[in-house]
């Protein structure tokens, strides 16, 4: 017991020693991390229950990563006019994300317009949320502790993505076999939980007192060299991240079974990243990142070839255990990369939300390009085609990430 005791007060001390709203971050995000996997997850596998239509849920999430720019456009707007602080934007876009799958889960309609409208919605509103998530990052951090930082908000995403699941999709399935109500009216109740989390979430970081960044222009014009090697990595991680999000999702509804299926392998292809996560974060430097994203990267190719020579229940849950290790660290590592080059670019200039709108516009760009390639080749071949085949090529173009991410913790190292 003493061992225990001891132990969680070693764990506890490096949390302790970041800023007080640092903390406060940690613990919105806490709460907020309840109820992703439920944005992740299960609202894919709402539509693909609604539809049986790989191209819809696709359409979906397009609209999705069209429209999440722009929402973090809007954000800027509403600080560059004053017109909302950090805390109300942030329980604002909490929110009001929240009340658009309310609204999805509510449909009776799922036709191309109106899932492209909701979609659309869901993105706007995630903008104006993680624009000022982003921004609150950046400023509460510092270098020697952005990996850390990351860890506890991958390691608590990656425990919700241990349980959520589970729960979720044993209460989904509890009312069928049950007879006690159907799965659709699982997901009003769902959708009711919400919105009440992401107030919740909200309320955590009201005492965050910090001054609006003075934006004189949201747009990043004449960029230098290191900052398009940034963007470019950003559209490489989007291509993959972006498709693998719902495909990962259908590919387990398709070769497994329901939401209780689902819930169970997001259950357990979590329970070994939850444990690296922290463990990498916790020992490595942050001068050693590049070995984080060359192992993620190698995690991902790992995964596509299992998925490739085992199209079955087997091959689904080794890909999903690879991709639930390699994507959190290869975010990890990457976001880290970015953040120290944004700290160094705008020293003089002070347009730090510039930089990370840029960053999450060119991200939503290779979100949107892998997208539309994957309905390209699941219209000019067939569905089940296009889901074989999506793991390993994706997987393979982030070899492509690796060697721009190389060349710029070198020019990171120079600086």
């Amino acid at each position: 017991m003493k061992f225990l005791t001891r132990r969680l007060k070693k764990e506890y001390y490096p949390f302790t020693q970041l800023s007080h709203p640092a903390q406060q971050l940690v613990k919105s995000i806490l709460a907020y991390n309840l109820i992703h996997p439920i944005f992740v997850l299960f609202i894919n596998a709402f539509l693909w229950r609604q539809s049986q239509d790989i191209q819809l849920v696709s359409l979906y999430n397009l609209a999705f990563y069209v429209f999440l720019p722009v929402g973090f456009h809007l954000n800027g707007l509403l600080w560059k006019h004053s017109l909302l602080s950090h805390a109300r934007s942030y329980t604002l876009g909490g929110v009001s994300k929240s009340i658009a799958v309310f609204l999805l889960i509510f449909s009776t309609h799922f036709d191309i317009y109106n899932v492209f409208i909701l979609g659309g919605l869901f993105g706007l509103c995630s903008g104006i949320y993680f624009g000022t998530r982003n921004f609150l990052s950046l400023k509460v951090t510092e270098s020697n502790n952005r990996l850390y930082f990351s860890s506890l908000e991958l390691v608590s995403n990656t425990i919700t993505n241990i349980i959520v699941p589970l729960l979720v999709g044993a209460f989904i399935v509890y009312g069928t076999t049950s007879h006690r109500y159907t799965p659709i009216q699982a997901y009003y109740v769902v959708a009711m939980i919400l919105v009440v989390i992401s107030i919740i979430s909200g309320w955590q970081i009201r005492a965050i007192k910090l001054p609006l960044p003075k934006i004189k222009k949201i747009m990043l014009h004449h960029p230098s060299r290191h900052w398009l090697q940034c963007r470019a990595v950003m559209m490489m991680f989007g291509l993959m991240q972006g498709t693998f999000q719902f495909l990962s999702v259908l590919m387990i509804l398709s070769f497994i079974g329901n939401e209780g299926a689902l819930g169970m392998v997001q259950a357990v292809s979590a329970i070994l990243a939850s444990i690296v996560l922290y463990g990498v974060a916790r020992k490595v430097p942050p001068e050693k990142r590049l070995w984080i994203i060359g192992s993620s990267v190698a995690l991902l190719i790992v995964g596509g070839l299992s998925f490739e020579m085992w199209q079955s229940a087997i091959g689904v849950f080794l890909f999903m255990t690879f991709y639930a290790l390699a994507q959190p660290l290869l975010w990890m590592g990457i976001n880290s990369l970015n953040l120290d080059v944004i700290d160094k670019e705008t020293v003089k200039a002070h347009n730090d939300y510039s930089y990370l709108f840029d960053s999450e516009l060119f991200l939503n760009i290779g979100r949107i390009i892998g997208v539309i390639i994957f309905l390209f080749y699941s219209s000019l071949f067939s569905s089940d085609l296009a889901m074989k085949m999506t793991p390993l090529l994706f997987g393979l173009a982030q070899i492509i990430l690796l060697f721009i991410a190389r060349s710029s913790q070198h020019k990171q190292r120079q600086a």
